[in-house]
């Protein structure tokens, strides 16, 4: 009795889910970094970066990826910095600046993400400063998995939010090392000036909730 029930409460909430304002799909574009006040030089492809740096770093995307992985990715450009211009900049940063900064896609549009761009960068010599922003899906072979838009909207919608008022996106997070369904919806604060937002985010590859937070609505 219980599971049938459970059943038609989760028959429900897809219902209801699916009469949401929701995208037919929704991508993640390439962040963008500031370098001060100049331009570096552009990636158009890996044959742009010196032959060591372009064969380590391939060899770190294939061990932490997954070979089969690696070879759907699509290269999305990316920024050369030079010596002279990481050290004019480097007063700026709180951490070290990057020689290369470089994007990959991935496409999953089965699931409602045509592309989502993930960056990594890299010091002189190749090696990585920050990890490419997907998960490490040679150590978590449960993660090539992803849940689609409308079931992680249900989650969403579980936990309170409006299917008619929230907003979703996708994004990665660092903390769980995992591809994010991210929904978001206003919060009425009065009279308040500061405008909130209830921000939601749903583990894309299991459909649990991993966390909520308030934060500035833009």
């Amino acid at each position: 009795m219980r599971a049938a029930l459970a059943a038609i409460a989760c028959a429900a909430l897809l219902a209801s889910t699916a009469q949401a304002q929701l995208p037919d799909s929704v991508s993640r574009s390439a962040g963008a970094r500031y370098y001060g006040d100049f331009e570096p030089r552009q990636a158009k492809s890996l044959d742009d970066l010196p032959a060591q740096v372009r064969q380590r770093l391939v060899r770190h995307l294939q061990m932490r990826l997954g070979e089969d992985i690696y070879k759907q990715l699509s290269f999305e450009g990316g920024d050369i910095v030079s010596r002279e211009q990481r050290s004019a900049t480097q007063a700026d940063y709180r951490r070290e600046v990057p020689a290369y900064r470089l994007n990959f896609g991935l496409h999953r549009p089965m699931v409602g993400i045509p592309l989502f761009v993930a960056a990594i960068e890299l010091r002189a010599d190749g090696s990585a400063i920050d990890e490419i922003e997907l998960p490490c899906f040679s150590c978590h072979p449960e993660k090539r998995i992803l849940v689609d838009m409308q079931a992680a909207a249900a989650t969403a919608v579980a936990n309170g939010m409006s299917a008619s008022a929230m907003s979703v996106g996708v994004d990665y997070d660092r903390d769980a090392d995992s591809i994010v369904w991210v929904f978001t919806q206003g919060i009425n604060t009065g009279k308040s000036k500061v405008a909130l937002a209830d921000r939601l985010l749903v583990d894309a590859h299991s459909g649990a909730l991993l966390r909520r937070e308030t934060v500035s609505a833009r």
